[in-house]
C-alpha cells in the first residue's frame, strides 16, 4: 500500500471515530437534558440557567425570569396554593442539539388539590430551549402551552 493510501485509511478511521464520539455526546446530552424535571423545589429551580425564563402566561400564572423569580413562583404560588400537586412530564422530544444549545418539547399533566379542596387538572406541553452551562444542561426558556382547557372541579360540599 502506498503512503498516500495508508494516510487515507488513517483519515477514514479518524472520521469514523469522530462520528462515534459525536453520537455518544449527542446521547449524553439528551440524557442530561431529560434529567431537568425532578419535581423537587430547589432542584427544580436549579434546572434553569441563572437568567433563565419560566413562562406560564398561557396557564394564567405569568412569566418569571431568573432563579429568584422562579423560586418565588414555586414557593409563593404553587406550594402555597395546593395541598397536593402532581406534575408529570412525558414524551420528552429533543428536536435539535447544537454544541451548547438545544430545543425540545415535553408534554405535561398536572393534577392538583387546592387548599379549598377544589381539584384542578391541566394538560399541555412545554416548549423548551436549553443551554449548556459549566453545571450541565439548563433551561434557557420553558414556555407552557395548553393543549386542553383547564378543568377545575369545585370542592365537595
Amino acid at each position: 500500500m502506498s503512503a498516500q493510501g495508508l494516510e487515507q485509511d488513517k483519515n477514514v478511521a479518524k472520521s469514523f471515530e469522530r462520528q462515534r464520539e459525536d453520537r455518544l455526546q449527542y446521547l449524553e446530552d439528551r440524557a442530561a437534558i431529560q434529567d431537568c424535571d425532578t419535581s423537587q423545589f430547589e432542584t427544580t429551580v436549579n434546572c434553569w440557567a441563572p437568567e433563565g425564563v419560566f413562562d406560564e402566561t398561557a396557564g394564567g400564572y405569568g412569566r418569571y425570569v431568573g432563579h429568584g423569580e422562579i423560586r418565588s413562583f414555586f414557593r409563593d404560588v404553587v406550594f402555597a396554593s395546593f395541598k397536593v400537586c402532581a406534575h408529570l412530564t412525558s414524551n420528552h422530544h429533543i428536536s435539535e442539539i447544537a454544541r451548547d444549545t438545544a430545543a425540545g418539547v415535553a408534554f405535561v399533566a398536572v393534577d392538583a388539590i387546592a387548599l379549598d379542596g377544589s381539584r384542578m387538572k391541566v394538560l399541555g406541553c412545554y416548549h423548551d430551549k436549553y443551554t449548556r452551562t459549566p453545571n450541565g444542561w439548563k433551561f434557557q426558556t420553558r414556555a407552557f402551552v395548553a393543549t386542553f382547557p383547564r378543568d377545575i372541579v369545585p370542592a365537595p360540599s
